[in-house]
Formats: structure tokens, C-alpha cells, sequence
């Protein structure tokens, strides 16, 4: 009796062959192969081009849109080639949501961008109010200082020009040196003798009560009452100064020198002004402005 032996498929490959799937594109491939029809034919009858048709039976579905064109693109496919349409519909499935998730990712990184740009303009928008509010602040600042300035002193540059007044005497004594010279001068150019000298003539010399009178009219008081701190130079006829300086509001200042005087005011709105006993208007000098001004006015 002969034994013979009978050879059992090997399981493995049985498991191998039935674990392996066919993609959607080669169902829908296999079936157009199947009915006898070309690449054109199909691409014709889905008013598609040929390489779109090849590229789903690539399971290539970039040139298709969205989820709902792929639908429809695949459904009349199978319909064309006479699929099964279940098995394209299951297969259809696994495709787009495989598809799906780059586009949810595509979504969060879309998100997380305009978060990020969403930051970036709220920096911006605190960076521009930080700006307005440190100008708003120096334009603040700059005139609180151009208030704070004291208009009842002088300039530096009126107080250099004041100093610069030369002084009467120093005058005076030039022109007597300058007389003497010239006299000495006459006398060399023309010697008279003794014999041929031209007699004296008699000048009256003025009296001593004259004298007096004259001084008398020279002098003069001066009253400065102050409502206001005010700077005040007052200089006489000599070339003395009589005062210098800021004074106190409420403060009574009496003077006394040769007329004229000449007089400088930093705040003339502060001050009345008195000589002899009688007031001096001061309305003509501009208010926030230093005056000078000679008295008696007119002089």
C-alpha cells in the first residue's frame, strides 16, 4: 500500500495574503481594467484630464478640492467601471479621514499663528501709548518750567548792558584834561608878555545861596512801594547806584541822589513809583516785561 502525502497549505501565507488590502485607487483601477475601458474613456466621460484619472488610481487626490469633490469624482468613477460600491465606499472612508488630519493640523498651526500675531499687536499698541505718554509728559514738564521762570529780574544780557553805562565822572575828567592840554597848547603857540597881556575881567561868582538853590533843584527822593517781588536798579546823575537787587513784596524802599535818575524795573505792574512826592505812571510799560525808564519821565 502506498502512503501518499498530502501537502497542507502553509497558514502564514494564507494569513499574509488575506491581511493584505487593496487602496482605494487600485479597486477602481482593477475595475476599469476589468470593464475593457481605457484611461481616456473614463477622463472623458468624468469631464476629467487623463492624469487626474491616473493620479486617483494613484490614490493621488491633491488635484481634486476638498472632501466633497473627491466624493463625487469617486462615486461616478466606480459607477463608470461598475465597482462595487460598498467596498469603494469603505475604502472611500479611510481615505479622507486620513486626509483630513493635515487639515486639522493645518488648522492648529493657523491658529497658533494668528495667537502669535494677535501678541505681537498688543506689543505693538503698548509700545505706541508708552510713546504719547512720556511726549505727553515732557510737553507737561516743558511748560511747568516756562512758567516757573521769574519775569521780575533781569536778564543776564540786560544786567551786562547796564554794567557797560560809563560813568559820568570818568567823563568829566577827560574833558578837563583834554581842556588843559589844549590850553597849554594855546598858550605855546602864542607867548603874550606881562606888558601886553589883555586886562582882567571881572565875573561875578555866583552866591553861595546860588549854589545851594541849584543843589536843592538837583535832589531828589525817590519812593518805591512794592505790591509784588520785583528787581530794581536805580542809577543818579553821577553815575552812583543807588540800589541793586530783588525786593520783597510789601517792601517800602526810599531813595535820595541827583536827577535824573535812571531806573530799572523787572516787574513795573509790582511797583508804584513816587518822586518828590508824586506818583509816576508806569501804564505805558507793557506788564511781563522788564521797563527802563529815566526820571522825570521825558528826560
Amino acid at each position: 500500500m502506498t502512503k501518499k502525502h498530502i501537502e497542507l497549505p502553509n497558514d502564514g501565507d494564507n494569513d499574509e495574503t488575506s491581511t493584505k488590502t487593496i487602496t482605494l485607487g487600485e479597486q477602481l483601477k482593477c475595475a476599469r481594467e476589468a470593464k475593457g475601458l481605457s484611461v481616456n474613456e473614463v477622463a472623458e466621460q468624468l469631464n476629467l484630464r487623463p492624469i487626474v484619472v491616473k493620479n486617483i488610481e494613484a490614490d493621488d487626490f491633491s488635484e481634486l478640492g476638498g472632501s466633497t469633490y473627491i466624493r463625487g469624482y469617486v462615486k461616478n468613477f466606480a459607477r463608470i467601471v461598475q465597482a462595487d460600491p460598498h467596498v469603494i465606499q469603505s475604502c472611500l472612508d479611510n481615505c479622507l479621514a486620513n486626509e483630513q488630519q493635515p487639515n486639522m493640523q493645518s488648522f492648529s498651526r493657523q491658529t497658533s499663528r494668528q495667537a502669535r500675531d494677535g501678541r505681537l499687536m498688543l506689543l505693538t499698541y503698548l509700545i505706541v501709548i508708552i510713546l504719547l505718554a512720556l511726549v505727553v509728559w515732557w510737553w507737561v514738564q516743558k511748560s511747568s518750567m516756562e512758567t516757573e521762570v521769574d519775569i521780575s529780574q533781569p536778564t543776564a544780557e540786560e544786567i551786562a548792558q547796564d554794567n557797560q553805562v560809563v560813568n559820568p565822572n570818568t567823563i568829566n575828567a577827560e574833558k578837563v584834561n583834554e581842556g588843559k592840554v589844549n590850553n597849554d597848547l594855546m598858550t605855546l603857540d602864542n607867548p603874550l608878555k606881562v606888558s601886553e597881556a589883555p586886562e582882567a575881567t571881572h565875573t561875578l561868582e555866583p552866591s553861595a545861596t546860588t549854589i545851594q538853590d541849584d543843589q536843592a533843584a538837583q535832589t531828589a527822593s525817590l519812593l518805591f512801594t512794592l505790591q509784588g517781588d520785583c528787581w530794581i536798579k536805580v542809577t543818579d546823575a553821577t553815575g552812583k547806584v543807588l540800589t541793586s537787587g530783588l525786593k520783597q513784596t510789601n517792601e517800602t524802599l526810599t531813595l535820595s541822589g541827583k536827577a535824573p535818575f535812571s531806573v530799572l524795573l523787572g516787574a513795573p505792574q509790582s511797583v508804584t513809583v513816587s518822586m518828590n512826592g508824586n506818583i509816576v505812571n508806569l501804564e505805558s510799560f507793557p506788564s511781563g516785561k522788564v521797563a527802563r525808564f529815566t526820571l522825570p519821565l521825558g528826560e
